[in-house]
């Protein structure tokens, strides 16, 4: 249930310890507030190792839900990002361009050159590949071929999921959290990186067997009402999709 229980080093009067999390099979950290008791924190851990396989079809599908609202709004693919209105003629600004591209979405310089240096030797001076639309297609083709699958932009090559449990291959479980304990309710809030959203993460929040928010992982007020998560931007339990939300010009 829970191993290894000791102080946190960076936050000494904070416990932390280890836990399995079943679905994933690993181990991850947990991390319990000085005001949560032990006995606490093993009530909620035990209730999500008990219940987290007959849970995880349902948080899997709000899960693909949140990556597919997530790639599609923030726009953060080729075609969104490189516009035909930006480039009429297809110049040595446009490769530029795309190396800056590769460099946001965390590629080496060394590879980023090499890529675009593929794409501009593709293109050559044939006039019939002097178009936006034959940039991108070799841009993503390079992209490919060049790295390894676990290292390709996941919003450029987004992978075909077969079941609904196939999205949970691009999440990996970091740590699960207890920061307050109310009325003996047990209450679950893990925390993910995820393929799509690599600054904020994916979170996922149940009580007392009930899920209350699958998305960003934002700073979420843990023992609000049910109504504060039912009204919450982008919690994909609720259907809430990113439409509300400020997301920055990524052009910027």
């Amino acid at each position: 249930m829970i191993d290894h229980l000791r102080y946190n080093p960076d936050y000494p009067e904070m416990l932390i310890a280890s836990m399995n999390c079943p679905v994933f099979r690993k181990a991850i950290d947990l991390y319990i507030a000085p005001e949560v008791t032990v006995s606490y924190a093993e009530m909620c851990v035990s209730h999500w190792q008990y219940n987290a396989n007959t849970m995880v079809d349902e948080l899997a599908k709000y899960t693909q839900f949140f990556s597919e609202d997530f790639c599609a709004y923030v726009g953060e693919d080729i075609d969104s990002m490189i516009e035909d209105v930006d480039y009429p003629r297809v110049t040595s600004d446009l490769f530029i361009d795309l190396r800056e591209l590769l460099l946001r979405w965390n590629i080496p310089e060394t590879i980023a050159r090499g890529i675009v240096k593929q794409v501009e030797a593709r293109i050559g001076s044939n006039k019939r590949n002097r178009n936006l639309a034959t940039v991108k297609r070799y841009f993503i083709e390079e992209i490919t071929l060049t790295l390894p699958k676990e290292e390709q932009p996941y919003h450029l090559t987004r992978p075909k999921l077969m079941s609904g449990r196939d999205i949970l291959s691009y999440v990996t479980p970091l740590y699960m959290s207890i920061t307050e304990s109310k009325e003996n309710i047990p209450s679950v809030y893990l925390i993910f990186d995820c393929a799509w959203d690599e600054e904020h993460g994916l979170s996922w929040l149940i009580r007392d067997g009930k899920i209350l928010y699958v998305g960003s992982n934002i700073a979420l007020e843990l023992w609000q009402r049910e109504e504060y998560y039912h009204n919450l931007e982008g919690n994909y339990v609720y259907g809430n999709i990113l439409l509300k939300h400020e997301i920055p010009n990524l052009r910027d």
